[in-house]
């Protein structure tokens, strides 16, 4: 039953108890206990509409709550998407430093690789000419 039913049905008993005119009933007893019984029965719908009620309200707070909480976890895991994905952002000077870093050890290993090579024919040529000699 809904809010609007259960507040039709007890207005409807409500008034129907208060009607002007004679009395249903043989006595004013009786008519009084008949209004006290239909307030009971109005008190007792309106009692268990409230319930009803009341419980809808909850399974909605329920459901409030568990949103809320899914929410926050997608805004940290946003936030912790965003801060561990963004590029770093570097000036020209600290690039150019690097840069030339780059180029120096590149130099170096060439220069390296060069003596490696030099060193390597001479061996090769030593080898030969005591191959050649034995």
């Amino acid at each position: 039953m809904s809010a609007a039913e259960s507040v039709k049905a007890a207005t409807t008993i409500i008034a129907s108890s208060m009607r002007v005119g004679p009395p249903r009933t043989s006595s004013p007893e009786q008519f009084a206990r008949e209004t006290i019984q239909k307030l009971k029965q109005s008190n007792v719908l309106e009692k268990n509409e409230l319930q009803r009620l009341n419980a809808q309200l909850q399974g909605y707070l329920d459901n409030v709550r568990s949103l809320e909480a899914l929410n926050k976890r997608l805004i940290d895991e946003v936030d912790r998407v965003r801060t561990g994905s963004q590029p770093k952002i570097m000036d020209k000077t600290s690039l150019d430093g690097r840069l030339q870093e780059t180029r120096q050890m590149l130099e170096d290993a060439s220069l390296g690789a060069v003596k490696l090579q030099t060193s390597i024919e001479k061996n090769e040529a030593l080898a030969r000419h005591i191959t050649n000699r034995l």
